[in-house]
């Protein structure tokens, strides 16, 4: 062999957190949020900044928790932006990624989360 990565294999999640909510499923919001932190938590700690924290770009697992996906707008801090993130949720103006860009956006999905009525409620 000659050590070069052939392919990558992905497990394949069936719905966005935000389907998820558009269809109106019950959803542990605490666990979800929870879910999200960690996960930016972890990416902050490698220095890097997702850059467009949306919940179109979580899914859910079969367990409901959150996984991040989309990472093309993902830059080490300090770095220039390539693209912005996504209008609503998202300091459009931001030029430079920073983890406060993350944290803007995690405060729009915990505040959609917490006024989130599921249909059978």
């Amino acid at each position: 062999m000659d050590n070069k990565i052939r392919a990558i294999c992905f497990p394949k999640y069936k719905i966005t957190l935000a389907d998820y909510l558009r269809d109106g499923n019950e959803l542990d919001v605490g666990l979800c949020l929870a879910g999200i932190e960690k996960a930016v938590a972890h990416l902050h700690s490698l220095n890097l900044v997702h850059g467009d924290l949306t919940p179109s770009n979580i899914m859910l697992d079969d367990e409901n928790e959150p996984i991040l996906i989309d990472f093309d707008s993902c830059r080490h801090e300090g770095e220039k932006l390539l693209k912005g993130g996504t209008t609503e949720w998202s300091d459009c103006g931001a030029k430079i990624a920073s983890f406060s860009n993350d944290e803007y956006a995690l405060e729009r999905i915990r505040e959609h989360l917490v006024a989130y009525k599921p249909d059978s409620a």
